[in-house]
């Protein structure tokens, strides 16, 4: 049965990137288990499988260096890299979903929406986990609730 498409894979050092945004200024960011980066996007109905899909199971990171802050949308802030793997990626997932949204990708890391810009890249690595496939669910996209990063521990 044909379904909206969601590929990504979470950012493992979460705790890295919430250290970096409290040395900013930063109080509130995604919680940790929304931190990723999107391979692909497809909004409307498309044929696929988990097991179709051949995902990638490994982890992946991005070596350390500069990766600035940059506006997404309008309001999102996000952190903004380059890797030769992820834009190989998700070249051959566009051949395969020529409708996905952005057919263009900017790999990045969204932090938060709204709020004042960190004024220093982050400078560190980014490791992400293994490929995730999920029914694409827009309204839950957009209602994730920012927590305060100061002491957080999640349960």
């Amino acid at each position: 049965m044909p379904d909206p498409l969601w590929l990504h894979r979470p950012l493992l050092n979460w705790r890295d990137i919430y250290a970096w945004g409290l040395e900013q200024g930063v109080r509130k960011m995604m919680p940790p288990e929304q931190l990723h980066v999107t391979l692909a996007t497809v909004r409307q109905p498309v044929e696929w499988a988990d097991d179709d899909l051949e995902l990638q199971t490994d982890e992946l990171t991005v070596p350390a260096g500069h990766k600035p802050v940059q506006i997404f949308g309008y309001t999102v802030k996000a952190l903004a890299f380059s890797d030769l793997r992820i834009e190989r990626r998700h070249e051959i997932l566009l051949a395969r979903f020529p409708q996905m949204d952005h057919s263009m990708l900017r790999p990045h890391v969204t932090l938060f929406r709204g709020g004042k810009m960190p004024k220093r890249a982050y400078h560190g690595e980014l490791v992400f986990g293994p490929e995730i496939v999920e029914v694409f669910n827009e309204a839950n996209a957009r209602n994730i609730k920012h927590v305060r990063i100061d002491g957080y521990n999640p349960e």
